[in-house]
C-alpha cells in the first residue's frame, strides 16, 4: 500500500518513465493515508519524506515498525533537470 498526506496526479514524468518498460500507470491514482488510518493493520509504516515524517499520523493500530527513510522529494524535479 502506498498514501501519501496530500494526494496528487500521479507525475506525468514517472508515467512516460514506466512507459519506457511498457508499464501503463495512466489509471493509477494517489491515495491518502486516511483512506487506510483506522481501517486496515499495518505491521510497517516506512516514511519516505521528510514533510510526511513530521507531518505523518503517530498512530497507527497494531503498528511494529515505524521505519524513516528520507528520500529527496521527486515533485521537486522538472523533466530538465532529469535530463543534465
Amino acid at each position: 500500500m502506498s498514501a501519501d498526506l496530500e494526494p496528487q496526479e500521479v507525475y506525468p514524468l514517472a508515467k512516460a518513465v514506466m512507459k519506457e518498460d511498457e508499464i501503463n500507470i495512466d489509471d493509477k491514482r494517489s491515495k491518502g493515508v486516511e483512506q487506510f488510518l483506522g481501517k486496515l493493520a499495518f505491521r510497517h509504516v516506512i516514511i519516505v519524506c521528510e514533510k510526511t515524517e513530521k507531518n505523518c499520523p503517530r498512530l497507527f493500530p497494531r503498528v511494529m515498525n515505524r521505519l524513516f527513510q528520507p528520500f529527496e522529494d521527486p515533485s521537486a524535479y522538472k523533466e530538465s533537470d532529469m535530463r543534465n
